[in-house]
């Protein structure tokens, strides 16, 4: 899916890559003509930014599977086209995410990966759990902020003082779980955390709305993936918002 968005009179698009985990293990080839398109159109488009939803792989300890999946991207390395990927689930190390172990998540979507590219802003604790970037969209500087997978208290605060230091610039947030197919936002119910329960103490959807989102007026848009039956939206009125 993109988006079409519009910024100091010109049509711009983002491209938005949800949950590719299974074209990474199954199919590569599928993946990759994917990311080629993207290069193939992004003059046609004014495509900007790339953004991934989480859930590159479908195991994070497998590198086979992150084989398939660098190879892909480096196609947007290659262009030069700025891209955020977040991590899901399946991302973390066995797909096992309780202990939040990212060893190879980061060896291949680290932020080694990012260092040479001018709009990587930088992390969280030296790993791109949680990492932003700036990118300029037709002469408007955004901030792009991509969150671990139901953010922990110390993410959040981290997020809240990176926010309240560019209240200058527009926000979109990037997280793999935050909205659900019913058009509202995860809450501990369906937060899909299948038995890690050591999770739902952490920032699901209505907590990550109510304790960061809904403070700042210059978030614009937040991102998410990871449900599978279905795509939800929701429009929302945030503090001191008009």
């Amino acid at each position: 899916p993109s988006l079409s968005l519009h910024a100091q009179g010109s049509d711009f698009t983002i491209i938005v890559m949800p949950d590719v985990q299974n074209e990474s293990q199954y199919y590569p080839q599928v993946l990759a003509s994917q990311t080629q398109w993207i290069v193939n159109s992004r003059s046609a488009l004014n495509i900007q930014a790339v953004l991934g939803l989480g859930d590159i792989v479908n195991n994070g300890s497998d590198n086979s599977q992150w084989t398939n999946a660098d190879a892909a991207y480096q196609l947007l390395d290659q262009a030069q086209l700025p891209y955020f990927l977040g991590i899901g689930n399946h991302d973390y190390d066995g797909a096992f995410y309780a202990n939040r172990s990212v060893v190879g998540f980061n060896q291949w979507f680290g932020p080694s990966r990012y260092a040479n590219h001018s709009w990587y802003g930088g992390n969280y604790n030296g790993s791109n759990e949680n990492f932003h970037g700036f990118v300029n969209l037709n002469g408007t500087n955004y901030l792009i902020l991509v969150l671990e997978f139901i953010p922990r208290d110390a993410v959040v605060q981290w997020a809240t003082a990176l926010l309240q230091a560019n209240t200058d610039k527009p926000v979109i947030v990037v997280t793999h779980s935050y909205m659900y197919s019913d058009n509202t936002r995860v809450d501990q119910c369906d937060s899909q955390t299948l038995g890690n329960e050591s999770l739902d103490s952490d920032n699901y959807g209505d907590k990550l709305w109510s304790k960061f989102v809904s403070q700042f007026p210059n978030i614009e848009l937040v991102l998410s993936g990871h449900v599978t039956n279905g795509n939800g939206d929701r429009k929302s009125t945030r503090l001191n918002s008009s």
